[in-house]
């Protein structure tokens, strides 16, 4: 009997962590990064903010490392009024304000706006203020024009 209760206690300990729903004004990225810099970002809900306007979102993102005090950022730029579509940076003009995304690991920035790099932003889901996608392409630093590839996804809520 108590073998069967140690398995029970044991089992239900390890659970894997359930993602909490976010709240009005956070927002959650997470994806792998490949080329100049390399890892893996997933933000913490409490250091993210989302800020709109008549015409423009801005979701930010960031994640501290404690033990190295390193800090990595994340910034999109979007329409207003986002709904479900497929931002291909790369096949729009420059011209084009929005959409925008930009990564910063340390001291060193990645980026990338319509008509610069192969980028996607993806938006799949559009309801009750909550908004999720994937993004995915390369983004460029133009001062030591290295390149990073990113491949994940992100959500937000107004």
């Amino acid at each position: 009997m108590l073998f069967v209760l140690a398995c029970m206690l044991f089992l239900s300990g390890c659970k894997k962590d359930e993602v909490k729903p976010l709240k009005s004004g956070q927002s959650r990225f997470s994806f792998s990064v490949s080329g100049a810099t390399s890892g893996n970002f997933n933000s913490d809900d409490l250091l993210s903010t989302v800020a709109s306007s008549e015409s423009l979102i801005n979701v930010s993102a960031s994640k501290v490392d404690l033990k190295t005090f390193s800090t990595e950022l994340v910034l999109m730029i979007l329409p207003a009024d986002v709904s479900v579509k497929k931002y291909a940076l790369g096949d729009m003009t420059s011209s084009e304000a929005v959409p925008t995304f930009a990564y910063t690991k340390g001291t060193t920035g990645w980026a990338t706006a319509p008509g610069t790099s192969d980028f996607t932003i993806e938006v799949t889901k559009v309801s009750g203020g909550e908004v999720e996608g994937k993004v995915y392409g390369k983004l460029i630093n133009e001062t030591d024009e290295t390149e990073i590839s990113i491949d994940g996804t992100f959500s937000y809520k107004l």
